[in-house]
């Protein structure tokens, strides 16, 4: 009875743990590299402006003078918008691979209702590593009243970023449908992931 007892409540300290630190802000990135965009989609609510953004591959190129990444044993976040919102997993919620190469976090179903449902984190051939993750509960308030936006987006590994602008549009100010076409500029002074 007591080592159940026990194991029960070191199962809820360690859950209470686990999103206490999904909560928490990712560290200031010392390491600025660059995200390759493609195209994404999504999905936004009309009356929010709450929405979803599922990225199959983008592309992430480190910096020459960064540290080197550990995507297993550091904290990973996605920014997105110019007020900074961030989607943050602690450190050790990414599963590395028998090999080593790649890196896996995925929710249970209806487990997310703001956040990352998904992150995979793997490197390729070439030395860059592909991204893939689905963001739910996001704001995409300005697609209500302008289209396209460019917005800032990061994912954050550690003190390791990838940023990029990303232009979000929708096939009518009605529509339900979000699609990230390509790279857009945005101005570096602006991202709030990068000033602290």
């Amino acid at each position: 009875m007591h080592r159940l007892l026990a194991a029960s409540v070191a199962a809820i300290v360690f859950v209470a743990g686990f999103r206490m630190a999904a909560a928490q802000s990712a560290p200031t990135p010392k390491y600025h590299g660059i995200l390759s965009i493609r195209r994404a989609t999504g999905t936004i609510d009309r009356t929010t402006g709450d929405g979803t953004l599922k990225v199959r591959k983008w592309t992430a190129l480190l910096t020459p003078d960064t540290n080197g990444v550990e995507p297993a044993t550091e904290p990973i976040s996605v920014s997105i918008g110019l007020n900074g919102d961030s989607y943050a997993l602690p450190a050790g919620a990414l599963k590395a691979s028998k090999s080593g190469r790649v890196f896996v976090y995925k929710t249970k179903p209806g487990e997310v209702t703001k956040g990352l449902k998904a992150f995979r984190f793997w490197r390729q051939r070439d030395g860059s590593y592909g991204i893939r993750f689905t963001l739910v509960g996001v704001s995409f308030a300005e697609l209500r009243t302008e289209d396209p936006v460019c917005m800032p987006l990061a994912v954050i590994v550690g003190d390791d970023d990838f940023f990029n602008g990303v232009t979000l549009t929708s096939p009518s100010f009605f529509s339900k449908r979000v699609i990230a076409t390509q790279s857009c500029p945005v101005n570096v002074s602006d991202w709030p992931w990068l000033n602290g």
